[in-house]
């Protein structure tokens, strides 16, 4: 089975900075939908605990650019007490 190499970077309001995630997703990014690949992406937050649950957030937009390899995505994410806005680029 083949692993695809995705790269992510996440802005928060919190952060002051980006964070840069690397992580492996099992199928072709290019052939799942832009919320697939967020979901992938908040999966391997949740196995590296950084997550409450893999499920922890809310999606409001996941836009896909062919031409550039990219998903670009919106939302909020759910801690135990908080809840954060977020924007993130995850690319391939």
């Amino acid at each position: 089975m083949a692993e695809y190499q995705l790269n992510a970077v996440v802005l928060g309001p919190k952060s002051g900075s980006d964070r840069e995630y690397t992580f492996t997703i099992d199928r072709d990014p290019d052939t799942i939908p832009a919320d697939e690949v967020v979901e992938r992406f908040m999966d391997y937050l949740n196995e590296k605990d950084e997550l409450p649950h893999s499920n922890s957030y809310e999606l409001n937009s996941a836009i896909r650019s062919k031409e550039q390899d990219v998903v670009m995505c919106l939302g909020t994410l759910y801690f135990s007490n908080e809840k954060m806005p977020f924007a993130s680029m995850i690319s391939w």
